[in-house]
């Protein structure tokens, strides 16, 4: 993952194989895991494997989408990834991750969604995070990385991450 370039190795590593377990549903199982995301397209989707009796193809169960924006005179780079109900987003201006937070959907109507923040503390990704959780009802893993004073453009960044998220299509959820 781009998104871990700035942390320790150790950092970075105990981070992916967190996601790995806690999605390996979504995903197929870890051999599956390894094969999609070695043959990510840069158009956005998994390419999907042959189906075990030679018919039909197996639809993509993760979506990736890398792009920048110019938010007020700035640009800004995102990446996101999508799972089956839930979407890990970066956006930075620079490679770095200062932060993660984590929110995922309150089961009560009107409650804002609770956060966890995984890396960091006191950053402006758990926030943003919450208010994706609310808005989408997904799981929201999210790392800002803004520079201090230009607080600004987060409104404008959590807009362009909905927007983004509208036309990025739902992965399909293998029967168990």
């Amino acid at each position: 993952l781009s998104l871990a370039r700035s942390l320790s190795h150790a950092r970075a590593r105990s981070l992916f194989l967190y996601l790995r377990r806690s999605c390996v549903r979504c995903f197929g199982g870890p051999k599956l895991l390894r094969w999609r995301t070695a043959k990510m397209t840069d158009a956005g989707a998994a390419a999907a494997p042959a189906a075990a009796d030679g018919g039909d193809h197996v639809a993509p169960r993760l979506g990736l989408r890398q792009f920048s924006r110019k938010v007020a005179d700035k640009v800004v780079h995102f990446q996101m990834l999508r799972m089956a109900g839930s979407v890990l987003v970066w956006a930075g201006m620079d490679a770095r991750v200062n932060c993660l937070a984590l929110s995922m959907p309150s089961r009560q109507d009107g409650q804002l969604p609770p956060i966890a923040e995984l890396l960091g503390a006191g950053s402006e990704a758990g926030p943003v995070a919450q208010r994706l959780a609310k808005r989408t009802g997904l799981q929201c893993f999210v790392s800002v990385s803004v520079p201090t004073g230009l607080d600004v453009l987060l409104p404008l960044i959590e807009k362009t991450i909905l927007a983004e998220l509208e036309t990025m299509p739902e992965p399909d959820v293998p029967d168990t």
